[in-house]
């Protein structure tokens, strides 16, 4: 869950140990000789406040079912079937979506993301622009009127013509009795349609070549209290005669002030050229923390460069005001995988760099397409000439079995 604290008191404090040394909290140096550097003494611990995104469960992650078809958006913890049309849990414990229409992969946060349709193609192959999918939540504490927040989501396009570009469409109302809306009604349209509802922000995404994420975001002044929101297309029909489809992931809403904590990544985490930044205020200044201890001449809004796995903080100092982000656990991703797989004698495997010609168990390590660390665990056997059986299984969920016979 995305997470952003604010320290409501400098981290330099003026109090000392009994030797009348101080620690500096922000220098990378044990200056009061306790064996504790930076934020991680007592001495630099800053009263705190947390908050969180008024959405819960912002990436789908926490779950009250894993989902096993479309449809199934109520395995999602907290998220509620806003429309008729039903919109689509997708999740790597289950269900991967359609296949005419896969997500794009990797997603932004976590193993899960939503599907939905801006549209329906009918039998007879003309769309029914009224089929609108949206999803709904009720906010952990509402949003209120005449503040400042920020609504920051990514979008997942497909290909040009199953996801053309698209009014990202933002609704809310009062109560959050209000959900689901439209009730059985599958032509009813948009939020906004009932009176109940109104359009408290859009914005236009391009997913340019498609099958990749965007990341957008949209700010909201409402001007009442709003207690639910529903996401999803704008509420103008679109023509077309294919599928129109979509995806969301890490959908986040805070009020505005407490974006320029949020900790975002560039670059893929397995490149070399991976770093965090926050958003670029030149009115701040900012220190950046790597396991509680400075990192020296890191005091810009973007680190230099990758410092490695491990938990990276970031403070920023505005007059007298101080305040340190949620801490960012950097965790390089690794894949593993195992295989079986049999040859002839006189044949050979290609196993990275080399060929395997004799029956025994190797490991190895790959480079992914984004230099991640593939670890394959290969077990392979060499077939003689004398009549041999080989298991394979072909549904792993299932005890099913070929058993081929060599001569």
């Amino acid at each position: 869950m995305f997470r952003i604290v604010y320290v409501l008191s400098f981290c330099v404090v003026l109090q000392g140990n009994l030797s009348g040394q101080i620690e500096i909290c922000d220098n990378g140096i044990d200056d009061d000789n306790d064996s504790l550097i930076d934020i991680n003494d007592s001495d630099c611990t800053c009263r705190i406040a947390a908050d969180i995104s008024l959405i819960s469960n912002p990436s789908f992650e926490e779950l009250d079912c894993c989902p096993s078809d479309k449809s199934q958006l109520f395995c999602a913890s907290d998220w509620i079937q806003a429309s008729a049309p039903t919109t689509d849990l997708i999740h790597l414990c289950g269900w991967s979506g359609v296949k005419e229409y896969l997500p794009p992969t990797p997603f932004p946060d976590g193993e899960g993301v939503l599907g939905f349709r801006d549209g329906r193609v009918s039998s007879s192959d003309s769309l029914d622009a009224l089929w609108k999918e949206y999803a709904g939540a009720c906010l952990i504490s509402p949003m209120l009127a005449d503040s400042f927040y920020r609504f920051q989501f990514h979008v997942g396009f497909v290909n040009p013509q199953i996801s053309p570009p698209i009014n990202i469409s933002l609704f809310g109302t009062a109560r959050c009795d209000h959900l689901p809306f439209g009730i059985g009604d599958v032509a009813f349209g948009c939020p906004s349609n009932s009176p109940d509802w109104m359009k408290i922000g859009e914005i236009f995404v391009d997913g340019g070549g498609g099958d990749k994420w965007v990341k957008a975001f949209i700010d909201i002044n409402p001007r009442i209290d709003i207690a639910a929101i529903a996401i999803g297309p704008d509420c103008d029909p679109i023509p077309s005669s294919n599928v129109i489809y979509y995806y969301f992931d890490n959908l986040l809403l805070i009020d505005l002030a407490s974006f320029d904590l949020q900790i975002t990544e560039i670059e893929h985490p397995c490149s070399e050229d991976f770093r965090l930044a926050v958003a670029e205020n030149s009115d701040l200044e900012y220190q950046w923390y790597f396991d509680g201890v400075a990192i020296e001449e890191e005091n810009a809004f973007e680190l230099k460069r990758n410092y490695g796995a491990g938990v990276y903080q970031v403070r920023i100092l505005a007059g007298t005001s101080c305040r340190i982000s949620a801490p960012y656990d950097y965790v390089i991703p690794e894949f593993k995988q195992s295989d079986t797989v049999s040859i002839c004698q006189g044949d050979a495997y290609p196993f990275g760099n080399i060929e395997l010609t004799t029956s025994g168990f190797y490991i190895e390590t790959f480079k992914t397409q984004n230099f991640c660390d593939s670890v394959v665990a290969l077990q392979m056997e060499v077939i003689g000439e004398s009549i041999d059986s080989i298991e394979r299984t072909i549904a792993p969920w299932r005890n099913f079995r070929i058993i081929e016979q060599q001569l």
